[in-house]
């Protein structure tokens, strides 16, 4: 008999196979070698028809795969070049789990089991926190049968870890992150050509953000890591999107240029003090929070690209609104984002 699984939902909701649809001419998992499984099928490569076209690969740079899959998954309406985006921005950044689902399924592609074991194959570190094994048992009674399952094949099913099982609240999770990218279609839906070229810029640079500063600057030890990871995500992802829509309601920042120089030289200083903690301050603190300073100095990076787009995209749509009142709006909450880092850091800190 297959044996039982904890069920979490880190992709989608969903309901584990019983063994009754597997082939019987398949080892017991018990008994199953993965390994061998993976050794049968390390060879085989992309079909040539699924590889994107420079066209889709440019449309899908800094992309986040999970997040295209979620949005095309939970779209009644997603069409073949949703999953084309989905898929191209999967390979480009070798985000093996959505590959391995969307050929287990079927989503814009055409199902290969054996394609879907070769990419389950391949999850490297990740394969500590699921049932890897039991992933690619199933795939192969699938390949074995060509029967499609009743229900989609998710990672989820397959969670063992604390880190895993945080993510219970993926589909809650789906349907925000469905919301705001909703709304700001919503709200830009009329906008002229250059003001929707300036907000696509902005939206990339916001997303650029929330993915750096959630992969780099959250506690990455323990199993309270993925909660970590998505509340950084969803507020910046959240404060994006009310700017936007105070924007519109012509609800804007007002401060003075001294008010940004003020605020300037405080970011310098939280940045310093993160960056080079004191002899005074605890041992190296990516000991005991994973966190680096070069995944801050990224961050870093990533949040100045985020405020400087938001400045070009108020000069086109909010153009009576000075550069410096959007540095002010940013500015502030990166130092309460740097000054609760350093607080995180300093309590977690090794004597």
């Amino acid at each position: 008999m297959h044996k039982t699984l904890p069920i979490a939902l880190l992709f989608s909701v969903g309901v584990l196979f019983s063994c009754s649809l597997y082939a019987a001419d398949v080892a017991p998992a018990e008994d199953f070698d993965w390994q061998q499984e993976c050794q049968r099928v390390k060879n085989l490569q992309l079909p040539k028809e699924d590889m994107p076209s420079r066209v889709v690969l440019d449309s899908v740079q800094g992309c986040s795969a999970d997040q295209l899959y979620f949005a095309a998954q939970g779209d009644s309406n997603a069409k073949q070049g949703n999953w084309d985006r989905v898929r191209a921005c999967a390979i480009v950044t070798n985000a093996n789990a959505v590959v391995m689902m969307l050929y287990a399924n079927g989503y814009g592609v055409k199902v290969n089991y054996d394609l879907a074991i070769n990419y389950a194959c391949k999850l490297g570190a990740i394969q500590s926190d699921y049932a890897v094994d039991d992933l690619i048992y199933d795939l192969a009674e699938l390949s074995v049968t060509g029967v499609k399952p009743d229900k989609p094949i998710e990672l989820s099913y397959y969670a063992t870890s604390g880190l895993a099982l945080k993510f219970a609240d993926a589909e809650e999770w789906r349907k925000r992150e469905l919301e705001r990218m909703r709304s700001l279609d919503d709200i830009s839906r009329s906008w002229s050509k250059a003001h929707k070229t300036a907000f696509a810029k902005l939206r990339q640079a916001a997303e650029d953000f929330a993915q750096t500063s959630s992969r780099n600057e959250a506690d990455q030890v323990g199993t309270g890591r993925a909660e970590f990871i998505n509340g950084i995500y969803e507020k910046v992802k959240s404060d994006f999107v009310q700017d936007v829509e105070r924007g519109e309601k012509g609800e804007f920042p007002s401060y003075s240029q001294a008010d940004f120089a003020e605020l300037d030289n405080k970011l310098n200083k939280a940045y310093l003090a993160i960056m080079h903690p004191g002899p005074e301050d605890k041992q190296p603190y990516e000991i005991s929070t994973g966190i680096t300073p070069e995944g801050i100095k990224e961050a870093q990076r990533a949040w100045l690209k985020y405020r400087d787009a938001w400045v070009a995209f108020g000069k086109v749509r909010y153009p009576a609104v000075p550069a410096h009142a959007w540095k002010v709006m940013l500015t502030e909450r990166r130092i309460k984002q740097l000054e609760d880092l350093k607080d995180m850091v300093d309590r977690t800190g090794v004597q």
